[in-house]
This record gives structure tokens, sequence and C-alpha cells, in this order.
């Protein structure tokens, strides 16, 4: 169920559970998840809450005072989701998608959050000034300040308008003009199909290929002409040594 969530996703999930079993709740609930991600504290889930000018302690403050504290239960029990946790953890997974990312982060899982309407978790971010557009927003201005590359984080940053608009990442990628014919196909497979998060993770894979390829022609193009080149500077030096000595056999006779 968990295999296409990254790491620091895994671990919120984790800190969630022992989230509910230190307020003694049976079922994971969305604020659970909620305390879950920001004890995981995922950098780019700080930057969200920093640019909304919101402490995540006063999140969890808020939370942990709405609660009726009964006895904990064992941090090994199983607990199940609540089905508005369900609700969030398919939502992440499809913000994980429309977003071009491979795996589903901790971002995602906050997005997630603010989709179901009228969960405990949505309402405390709500009342902080939070809604899924403009989380969503930023979160996807931060992956595109990461990626350094302006050209393609432009391209990135309007394939992003036109898939919340429901048109699909491919063909304003196609139009930029910044990525493969190859990868574009693929991308178009992948919303045709429905297996777009397959298909990205397709179309990273053929790229770092065609990179090992790219780098393996250079460093064989490379060796002769270095070769050759260590060669003239050699017959150069050899040949300054030899009209030196030449010279010096002129001077004594």
């Amino acid at each position: 169920m968990f295999e296409k969530y990254n790491e620091k996703a895994r671990r919120a999930l984790f800190f969630a559970r022992y989230e509910a079993s230190k307020l003694g709740s049976r079922v994971i609930e969305s604020e659970h998840i909620l305390l879950g991600i920001l004890r995981e504290g995922e950098e780019t889930v700080n930057e969200i809450f920093r640019r909304f000018q919101v402490k995540p302690e006063d999140i969890r403050r808020e939370i942990e005072g709405e609660r009726v504290f009964v006895e904990r239960i064992s941090s090994t029990a199983e607990l199940p989701l609540s089905e508005e946790s369900k609700k969030i953890l398919a939502y992440a997974s499809h913000e994980a998608e429309s977003m071009l990312h491979a795996t589903v982060g901790s971002e995602h899982l906050l997005i997630g959050i603010l989709r179901v309407e009228g969960c405990t978790a949505m309402r405390i971010l709500a009342q902080q000034g939070f809604d899924v557009y403009t989380v969503r927003e930023e979160a996807l201005a931060i992956a595109k300040d990461a990626l350094g590359n302006l050209a393609a984080a432009a391209a990135v940053d309007a394939a992003s308008v036109e898939a919340k608009a429901g048109r699909g990442l491919a063909r304003p990628l196609r139009e930029a003009g910044l990525f493969p014919a190859r990868t574009i196909h693929l991308l178009q497979l992948g919303e045709e199909a429905a297996q777009l998060a397959a298909m990205s993770l397709k179309a990273a894979d053929l790229h770092d290929e065609q990179a090992r390829l790219i780098v393996q022609r250079i460093v064989a193009l490379a060796i002769p002409i270095i070769t050759i080149a260590m060669g003239v500077a050699v017959a150069g030096i050899v040949g300054s040594l030899l009209t030196a000595m030449l010279s010096l056999n002129d001077l004594a006779v």
C-alpha cells in the first residue's frame, strides 16, 4: 500500500500511529496524520508553514487542547485508519501524480488533509489561513525553486497550471520544447492509462540511462584526444631539450 511513499511520508504515518496511541485513540484520525507530519519535520512542509507564518507547535497545542485525554494505548498496537484518513491517503496519491512527482511525500499528505472537507485537521489548518489551492501552489513553487534550471522550472510551472485545470501535463511540456519526445510520449501514455506515476518513473530511468551513455561516449572520445595532446606536449618538451643540447654543443665548438 505504501510502496509509492517516500521515506519521510512513511515516517510521518508511523508517527501518526504513535500520536493516536498517545492520545488514547482506537483509530488514526486526520489530526493524528497532521501531528505525524509535523513530528517528522520534512523540509518542504516546514517551508510551507514558514511561508504561512504558522508555527507547528501552535498547531500541536490546538489539536491536543481539543482532545479529552484517556488511557494511553500501547504504541505497538495495530490501529486502523479512519474513513477520513483513508481519503487523505487517496488524495495524497492523486496530488503526487498530478504534480508529476515520482513518490508521495509529506507535502502531498498535507494537501490531502486540506481536501477532506470537515475533518478536524482540515478545520484547524483552515483557521490558520491554510487552503488547498494556496498550499498546492506553495508546494509546486518550492519544487520549482529546487530545480535550479529556470527554463525547466518555467515549463513545469506552466504545466502545473494546465494540470490543475484538468488538461494534463504532456501537452504543455511538449510545447515547451525542453523535454525529449520519448518523455512526452511516456507521460501521454501515463495520462491515458491513469498510470502517470509509473510512466514518470520509467521516463526518469530512461533519462538516467541516456545520461550514462552520453558520459561514456564523451569519455571514449576524450581519451584519445588527451593522449594525442600529451604526446604533442612531450614531443615539444623533448624537442626543446634537444635544441638546447645542440645549442650547447655549438657553443662548445
